[in-house]
């Protein structure tokens, strides 16, 4: 029998917040009203720009993921 499930999705950046719901509806639900089974969710978000990112943008994103509690929030040099 199987137990173990994993599976990925890349969303639409503008589109996202309804393909989330549409996920958590179609397919978490699934496994969350389930008794026994442990559901984990993990959001990974990448975002590239050729002329690189403001001090003002840089700020306000590291201040909000913080807020909603980010394990880790990095920006990088480039190539």
């Amino acid at each position: 029998m199987k137990k173990h499930f994993y599976g990925s999705i890349d969303l639409d950046p503008i589109q996202a917040k309804k393909q989330f719901a549409d996920l958590v509806d179609e397919v978490v639900q699934q496994f969350a009203v389930r008794p026994g089974v442990r559901v984990k969710i993990a959001i990974e978000i990448q975002a590239d720009s050729d002329t690189g990112f403001d001090d003002g943008l840089q700020r306000a994103v590291k201040e909000n993921c913080n807020v909603l509690r980010f394990r880790n929030a990095e920006f990088e040099q480039g190539d």
